[in-house]
């Protein structure tokens, strides 16, 4: 559960549910806007708090996202996702900057292309 509350008030403004049983790993507030990004699992989701509107960027995703951030004036977020791990046992991890565009017909948020800024790094999952 993700829930906006005004601690002087203390009342509650919004609130969703997300996954269950899953961890959330990231939030991230827009710059601007009264957004969050999410990341949680396989999803990275958009959650509007003032309209109550949850879109989950990635619906047929299989990759685990580690983290999410808007980047700049908030257009953009970088996502970094786990790759599988190789025979050697090392888990490596890609991070990609994202664009976010308004559907002129829905005037929903999309995500528009992807340019992978990784410098894979690596991590070693061995026991030894």
């Amino acid at each position: 559960v993700v829930m906006v509350w005004n601690w002087k008030k203390n009342e509650t403004l919004a609130y969703t549910q997300i996954m269950q049983n899953v961890m959330i790993s990231s939030l991230d507030w827009h710059p601007t806007e009264e957004i969050v990004l999410i990341t949680c699992g396989t999803a990275v989701y958009l959650w509007s708090y003032t309209k109550n509107l949850l879109v989950n960027l990635f619906p047929n995703s299989l990759l685990k996202y580690q983290y999410a951030f808007f980047y700049g004036d908030g257009k953009n977020f970088i996502a970094s996702h786990e790759n599988l791990i190789n025979r050697e046992q090392v888990k490596t991890f890609t991070i990609c900057k994202y664009h976010l565009v308004k559907d002129k017909y829905t005037g929903t948020t999309v995500v528009y292309g992807c340019k992978d800024i990784t410098t894979h790094s690596s991590v070693n999952c061995s026991n030894g």
